[in-house]
């Protein structure tokens, strides 16, 4: 990735902006060499390494419109994430926006989903399924696990729009092989879901992913070179299903949605796409803890935190098996479930008027339902003669 200044976007609020700045160019700092205090004064171990801060003129800081222009002109635009973090999701939502209003030929691309379920992304744009059968055959709940409010404007926005979206990643179970065997040692059918090339020269990667390694001592005993593995399948992978896109699609401008550490500095997925396809681009990270440097990416947004709505919860643990069967395997602390009389290994059959044959099924119907709201729960438990028993409660959520 080419070296350029970070301008920083404030969305929504500067209250955020409390991370420590490297001089950027158009702003005003102020920088100045180490000052190494009177020692006779002070007996500390880190004087020596105290730094007289640089500062910011938050005068000379841009918001979204002034970038904007800059963004329309570029083919991509990386847009990082915390997972977790809703107002990360509606930032990115609004550069969506943004591109789609000024040329409606354009294509999300999202870390959040698997390649070989593509047609069910195909099909709920196109309006063949709906957004429950979206989720059920994509294994979202399954796969990804974040809370699907945090992305549900972006999808719904593609939906209204009929903006194509893209599962980038690789399938989750060749990528466990790697993380068990390594590249080399995989078999032939995972082979099939590798990338077509996978380049490892590129030694600040593999220096930001050994820091990363290092911050999960309890990794399961993985080897370093394995977890190193595992960030270039999907990185790479991620860049070239991209690119397969954008060169079938040449009158297309594409967004990739991904955590920060896939687009950080460049080297996950944008210079494996540049490596690939050479068009111009743009990094764009949502405020996060780190120093931020020239080479960090090309603009940060600071905003405001953002909390998704109080989801109305029945407090309890659920399990499922590889049938879909979903049991009460445990309760949250005052649990309505509880209090009401459900009981641990009931199996859930029904949520209101809806049949449960899987996991999708309980968290699509408790999607819009907030603190207060009640939901009929049929379950289906054994008695101590061994037949079965259907019993029906009513749950207000908490």
């Amino acid at each position: 990735m080419k070296k350029t200044a970070i301008y920083i976007a404030a969305l929504i609020s500067l209250s955020a902006c409390q991370l420590p700045v490297t001089p950027q160019g158009g702003m005003h700092t102020s920088t100045s060499t180490p000052h190494k205090m009177n020692m006779q004064h002070w007996k500390n171990d880190h004087i020596d390494e105290y730094q007289i801060p640089i500062t910011l003129d938050l005068s000379a800081v841009a918001d979204l419109d002034q970038i904007t222009p800059e963004l329309l002109g570029k083919r991509v635009v990386f847009v990082g994430e915390s997972h977790d973090r809703y107002e990360h999701h509606l930032n990115q939502l609004e550069i969506i926006r943004r591109l789609y209003n000024d040329n409606p030929r354009l294509a999300i691309g999202m870390e959040f989903f698997q390649q070989p379920f593509q047609p069910y992304l195909d099909a709920f744009i196109a309006g063949e399924i709906n957004e429950k059968e979206f989720l059920k055959k994509s294994e979202y709940y399954k796969r990804w696990r974040i809370d699907y409010r945090h992305y549900r404007p972006i999808i719904l926005f593609a939906k209204k729009h009929a903006i194509p979206l893209l599962a980038l990643d690789i399938l989750e179970e060749t990528a466990r092989k790697v993380g068990k065997d390594g590249i080399e040692n995989l078999d032939e059918d995972a082979k099939k879901h590798l990338p077509s090339e996978i380049v490892r020269t590129n030694t600040d990667y593999s220096d930001m992913l050994q820091a990363i390694f290092k911050q999960h001592p309890n990794m399961t005993g993985q080897a370093f070179e394995r977890f190193m593995d595992v960030q270039l399948v999907r990185d790479e992978s991620m860049a070239e299903n991209a690119v397969k896109f954008l060169q079938k699609h040449p009158d297309h401008r594409m967004v990739i949605l991904a955590g920060s550490g896939h687009i950080a500095y460049g080297h996950g997925i944008p210079d494996r796409l540049i490596r690939r396809m050479d068009i111009d681009t743009a990094i764009v990270l949502n405020g996060m803890g780190l120093e931020l440097t020239p080479d960090l990416g090309d603009y940060i947004l600071l905003s405001k935190a953002i909390q998704l709505p109080k989801a109305g919860l029945m407090g309890v643990i659920l399990d499922t098996n590889e049938k879909g069967v979903v049991k009460i395997s445990g309760f949250g602390e005052n649990s309505p479930a509880k209090r009401i009389g459900i009981k641990i290994a009931d199996q859930l059959i029904q949520l209101d008027d809806q049949d449960v044959t899987d996991l999708t099924d309980v968290k699509y119907t408790l999607l819009d339902k907030i603190p207060g709201d009640k939901v009929n729960v049929k379950v289906q438990r054994k008695n101590w003669l061994g037949d079965n028993k259907e019993m029906q409660f009513m749950i207000e959520l908490h």
